[in-house]
C-alpha cells in the first residue's frame, strides 16, 4: 500500500477511513501499488520504493496522487468525493500544464490517472473515464510499460531475473490495472481500445501472496496464460486479465464486422473470427465450471468478479452474433449460441447471490457491469411460454442493494427500466 494511502486512512473520522480502506486497499492498492510490508516495516531490507518516489515529488504532485486515492473511496461521502475528485483533476491537469514537454514521466502520475478513470468509470461518467483512461495509457506507453519484459531473460547466477523485484511488480500492476479499465470501459460503450495487445511484452502480475510479502515472483506472458489450459491457480487479478482480454477481442471482432463490408470482407471471414473465439471462451470456461462445482461459494470479489465476466463474453458474443447481417451468421448456429447464452446469465446470477453474501464495502465496484448484461439477455428472452420473472428479481435485488455506494448500480437499473417493462414490474415488486 502507497504511503498515501496510509495518510488517507489515518486522516478522519472511522467510517471514513473504513470507506477508504475498503474501496481502495481492497481493489486498487492490490493492482497498482506495493501493499507489502515495506510501509510497515515488517521486513528489514525491503526498498521503500513508493516512499522514495514520493518524497521526491513536489507538494503538489504528491497532493494530487492523496486526492485521487481519497476520491475513489467516497461513493458513499457523495459531496466530499466529488470535492476531493475535481481537485486532484485540477492537480494532474496543472502538472501537466506546467511541465515543458520533455519531463521525465513518473508511474505516480500514470497511478493518479488510472485511479481517477475508476473513480469516473464507478460514477458512470463513461466519456470522462475514458479521457482519464486514454492519459493513464499514454503515460504508460511512454514510460516503456507495456513492453517491460522485452529484453529477454537476464538470469543471474542464483536464478533470479534481474526484472524480479518490487518496483518493476508495481509497474506491470500500474500497466495491467490501465489495460484493465481500457477494455472494459471500450467494451460497455463500444469504443477503440488504446492498448494494441499485438505489442504487449509485460508479464503477468505476479501472485497475491508473493507480491504482498515482497517477494513477487514471475508471472506469465498474456498469450501464454489465453493459449494454455492449465488447471493450476491462478490469480483472481490474472483472471479477470484473460476474460477481459477475451471480451476485447469479441468488441474487435464486432468492429470489424462493422467495417468489413467496406472493404470487400467475406461472410466466411465473420463466421471464422466467431468460432475461434468461441472455441476459445468455451474452452476457459471448462475451467470455471470444474471450479465452481467443487467450490460453489466465491467470497474472493476479484475472483468474483473474473468469473462474472467471463460469463458475460459468452452472452456478449451471442449478441454479436444475434445483431449481425443475417448473412454473416451460421443460422443453425444460433440456438446452440442462444442457449449458452442463457446458461451463462443464469451463472451470473447465482454468482450475483454471493455478490450479496459480502459486505457492500467488499463488493468489487464494477460488479453491476455483468449482472446488468446478464439482466438485459433474460428480459429480453421472456415470453409466454418462458418466464424469468424470478431469476431478474435477483438480479435487480443485488443492483438495488447496491446503489447507497454505487451509481453504476443505479446507472444500469435505469438502462434496464428504460426499456424493459419486465424490469420495471420486477423492481415495483420488491
Amino acid at each position: 500500500m502507497s504511503d498515501a494511502i496510509w495518510r488517507v486512512m489515518n486522516v478522519g473520522n472511522e467510517s471514513f477511513a473504513v470507506t477508504v480502506a475498503c474501496r481502495i486497499a481492497e481493489f486498487a492498492p492490490k493492482q497498482v501499488s506495493y501493499a507489502g510490508s515495506a510501509r510497515c516495516g515488517r521486513r528489514e531490507g525491503q526498498k521503500k520504493v513508493s516512499s522514495k518516489l514520493f518524497d521526491s515529488r513536489p507538494p503538489s504532485y504528491n497532493a494530487s496522487w492523496t486526492n485521487a486515492e481519497q476520491g475513489i473511496s467516497n461513493v458513499m461521502y457523495q459531496d466530499i468525493g466529488r470535492t476531493i475528485y475535481l481537485q486532484a483533476r485540477k492537480e494532474l491537469e496543472n502538472i501537466e500544464l506546467q511541465g515543458t514537454g520533455l519531463d521525465s514521466v513518473d508511474v505516480e502520475q500514470a497511478q493518479a490517472w488510472t485511479l481517477i478513470a475508476f473513480y469516473e468509470i464507478i460514477r458512470a461518467y463513461y466519456r470522462r473515464a475514458w479521457m482519464s483512461i486514454g492519459r493513464a495509457s499514454r503515460l504508460l506507453q511512454l514510460m516503456g510499460l507495456h513492453s517491460i519484459d522485452n529484453e529477454g531473460e537476464f538470469i543471474e547466477g542464483n536464478g533470479r531475473s534481474l526484472r524480479n523485484d518490487i518496483e518493476t511488480e508495481e509497474q506491470r500492476r500500474t500497466f495491467w490495472m490501465a489495460y484493465c479499465l481500457d477494455r472494459l470501459v471500450g467494451i460497455r460503450n463500444n469504443w477503440p481500445l488504446a492498448f494494441n495487445e499485438l505489442v504487449i511484452c509485460t508479464r503477468l502480475p505476479a501472485s497475491e501472496t508473493d507480491f504482498q510479502n515482497g517477494e513477487p515472483g514471475f508471472g506469465g506472458f498474456l498469450s501464454e496464460a489465453i493459449s494454455t489450459d492449465s488447471e493450476d491457480n491462478i490469480p483472481a487479478f490474472n483472471e479477470l486479465i484473460i476474460f477481459v482480454t477475451i471480451c476485447a477481442r469479441c468488441l474487435s471482432h464486432k468492429q470489424q464486422t462493422a467495417i468489413e463490408p467496406l472493404y470487400g470482407g467475406a461472410t466466411q471471414d465473420f463466421w471464422d473470427r466467431h468460432e475461434w473465439l468461441h472455441a476459445l471462451l468455451i474452452r476457459k470456461l471448462g475451467r470455471i465450471s470444474r471450479m465452481l462445482s467443487s467450490s460453489p461459494i466465491i467470497m474472493d470479489p476479484m475472483r468474483l468478479f473474473a468469473i462474472m465476466v467471463a460469463y458475460t463474453a459468452l452472452i456478449y458474443l451471442h449478441n454479436i452474433a444475434n445483431f449481425s447481417p443475417s448473412e454473416s451468421v451460421n443460422q443453425l448456429s444460433m440456438p446452440a449460441y442462444e442457449e449458452e447464452a442463457r446458461v451463462a446469465a443464469l451463472e451470473i446470477v447465482k454468482l450475483a447471490q454471493n455478490v450479496d453474501e459480502l459486505s457492500i464495502f467488499k463488493v468489487h465496484p464494477l460488479s453491476p457491469f455483468p449482472m446488468y448484461h446478464a439482466a438485459d439477455f433474460l428480459s429480453r428472452h421472456c415470453s409466454s411460454a418462458v418466464s424469468y420473472v424470478s431469476e431478474i428479481q435477483k438480479l435487480v435485488a443485488v443492483l438495488q442493494s447496491l446503489k447507497p455506494v454505487s451509481d453504476l448500480a443505479g446507472h444500469y437499473l435505469q438502462l434496464l427500466k428504460s426499456f424493459s417493462p419486465s424490469v420495471q414490474t420486477v423492481e415495483a415488486g420488491i
